[in-house]
């Protein structure tokens, strides 16, 4: 299974409150938590999607070993308002075409003020928080995993 094509989403909320050093070292981190977890496999299938109240862009991965390279022009686009169902929709678009046919599931990094899909997918998907204490962050679906970093957290994956 190591050799086998890996699908996966890290979906990135782009809004206007959502800082771009600290989604860089979110993406950064995950990519090496990815690297790691693969054992020797280099063959990935993952997309890179950053959306605020609509999909911005899409970054394709097959090769870990390209990741560096990638990681280097990466910008953040976007800074409008937040709304998820956009990019469970181009996900679903993406499955229908093909694109992801074995999808394992999606890392969605946001500060969680958007809407949410109501709809229950068939693939695991985690929304990551970043508390900075200045608010009470929302729930998330009961299909959906939550996970709550403190700003502490990131600033050690720098």
């Amino acid at each position: 299974e190591s050799e086998s094509m890996r699908d996966f989403v890290i979906a990135i909320d782009t809004s206007e409150s959502v800082s771009g050093p600290l989604v860089r070292r979110f993406v950064e981190h995950t990519f090496s938590i990815l690297k790691e977890s693969q054992d020797h496999a280099t063959q990935v299938n993952i997309h890179v999607i950053q959306a605020d109240s609509k999909v911005q862009s899409d970054l394709k991965i097959t090769d870990l070993r390209d990741v560096g390279k990638l990681l280097k022009g990466f910008s953040v686009r976007g800074f409008g308002g937040t709304d998820f169902c956009p990019t469970f929709d181009y996900v679903d678009m993406l499955r229908k075409r093909g694109e992801l046919a074995d999808l394992k599931g999606m890392i969605y990094f946001t500060d969680g003020f958007g809407r949410f899909p109501e709809k229950v997918v068939d693939y695991d998907v985690a929304f990551v928080f970043v508390d900075d204490g200045s608010r009470e962050l929302p729930p998330v679906p009961p299909w959906a995993m939550r996970l709550v970093l403190g700003e502490h957290d990131i600033e050690r994956l720098a």
